[in-house]
């Protein structure tokens, strides 16, 4: 299929080589790998991940979790709080389906209560320094209260503590990743230990961040891991010390429409909309927007050339520095490919994702 315009391209062998070696990590580690399906969106990439075994699946909406219920997943973590708005579709999905939701807000309990006509299993949303949703971890009263109103409601069954240590994402490099892990991890089970001194349940512990479950190896008290940007990883993973160049398993395949050797640039269809407005800082101290690489037919699969980077965006331009006299090579018509900074992002903008011999092997979904 010819590239005519700005085109997701996965290479299917890194993407299961990156799939295999977190369930390898984990499973030596006995800890159960929910994947967070976010990144990738494809019911063919989750394919990939159900060949190798795996059963339960995280999803960032209630849209995206009823097309995976659709393509038979039954075991389904919705990761994003409760939106008791939504409970008239959850009631629709099928009986043998177990069904996991977030709360941190004992008004969205008694909401969701009153509306729910099927049983589901509950997590508290923890924040240990993401600053998103979630109670902190020494705010004993209301997670309390949050608990005794959880266990009188017949159809909800409290299963355990859940954060996303999204701090990770801050940090420096793998030494910084690692301590904001670590005081994530003891801040989680001292909850844990707390609520139990109480008298209250035993719980499970579920943490999800891809540079953690990708750098650090200490994971213990955890029960459960739903880190998904792992699948294709991304520029920002790199840059954090997370993976590889050459476990970066998507490209944006973009068209020339402009060369400019005198500047030492070249614009491509391929803009904000396609790759979305996410930066990372350069070591000159400047945001660029994607490493680049040339598309060669010998070559289907070109690590990114030295410097290269995508300048800046607009709504459908993209303008790459390259030099002038590699600007000079790259005429319009011709094909670059960018290496995304969000993967997740990048994934979600596109509207379908090509192998490298072309196959459609899957439409994305929106969030």
């Amino acid at each position: 299929m010819p590239i005519t315009r700005p085109t997701l391209m996965v290479n299917p062998e890194v993407a299961r080589r990156n799939i295999r070696a977190m369930m390898d990590k984990f499973n030596r580690l006995r800890i159960r790998l929910r994947p967070h399906f976010k990144t990738h969106q494809s019911l063919e990439v989750g394919n990939w991940f159900r060949r190798e075994g795996i059963r339960a699946i995280t999803v960032s909406s209630v849209d995206m979790a009823a097309r995976f219920i659709a393509d038979g997943w039954r075991d389904v973590l919705i990761a994003l709080p409760i939106n008791p708005n939504e409970i008239p579709v959850i009631n629709t999905w099928p009986d043998d389906l177990a069904l996991h939701l977030l709360v941190d807000h004992v008004a969205a309990v008694d909401r969701a209560a009153g509306l729910l006509k099927r049983p589901v299993d509950m997590w508290l949303k923890i924040d240990t320094g993401a600053r998103r949703c979630g109670l902190v971890p020494e705010d004993s009263k209301a997670i309390m209260d949050l608990i005794r109103r959880i266990g009188r409601q017949s159809r909800m069954r409290l299963r355990g503590l859940l954060t996303h240590a999204g701090h990770t994402y801050a940090a420096a490099n793998p030494a910084g990743i690692r301590r904001c892990h670590r005081d994530s991890l003891v801040r989680m089970a001292a909850l844990q230990k707390q609520i139990r001194d109480a008298g209250g349940p035993e719980l499970q512990i579920s943490v999800g961040d891809t540079p953690a479950c990708s750098v650090c190896e200490s994971f213990t008290g955890v029960d459960e891991v739903r880190c998904g940007n792992f699948v294709f990883y991304d520029i920002m993973q790199y840059r954090l010390g997370s993976c590889r160049l050459r476990d970066i398993a998507v490209r944006l395949i973009c068209p020339v429409i402009g060369s400019y050797p005198q500047r030492g640039e070249v614009v491509v269809h391929g803009g904000k909309v396609h790759l979305s407005a996410e930066s990372i800082s350069g070591d000159d101290g400047k945001p660029f927007f994607g490493m680049v690489a040339a598309c060669h037919a010998a070559d289907p699969w070109p690590m990114p050339l030295p410097r290269a980077r995508v300048r800046s965006l607009s709504q459908e331009h993209g303008v790459v520095f390259l030099g002038g006299r590699r600007a000079a090579r790259f005429l319009p018509g011709d094909l670059l490919a960018i290496l995304p900074v969000h993967s997740c992002l990048t994934a979600d903008l596109s509207k379908h994702i090509i192998d490298l011999q072309g196959r459609r092997i899957g439409s994305t979904i929106s969030i």
